[in-house]
């Protein structure tokens, strides 16, 4: 794949996305149904953070900086959602 196709898969997907979270009525966005008590907002809040991870490692240069585990994820995504779940809805959709 090149990076224009991937560029392309991206932003085609991330329309989806949009499309989708757009089409669902705000009370839904904070109901908290989805596994372990989550909600849209939440799994939108997740998906920004690791976004702004991936562009600080990729900022840093890192590369192959030591294995990453399952725990060492799993402990980042607890971190990253302890510190978004209180975020407002409006900011969340805003960032995402």
């Amino acid at each position: 794949m090149t990076k224009d196709e991937l560029l392309a898969n991206i932003l085609r997907d991330r329309a989806t996305l949009d499309a989708l979270v757009g089409s669902i009525d705000e009370k839904e966005l904070l109901a908290p149904e989805l596994d372990d008590g989550w909600s849209v907002k939440d799994v939108l809040a997740h998906i920004s953070a690791w976004e702004q991870v991936c562009l600080k490692w990729m900022r840093e240069g890192r590369r192959n900086e030591g294995p990453v585990t399952r725990e060492s994820i799993d402990a980042i995504n607890r971190t990253l959602y302890d510190s978004q779940r209180e975020h407002p809805l409006h900011a969340v959709l805003t960032e995402s």
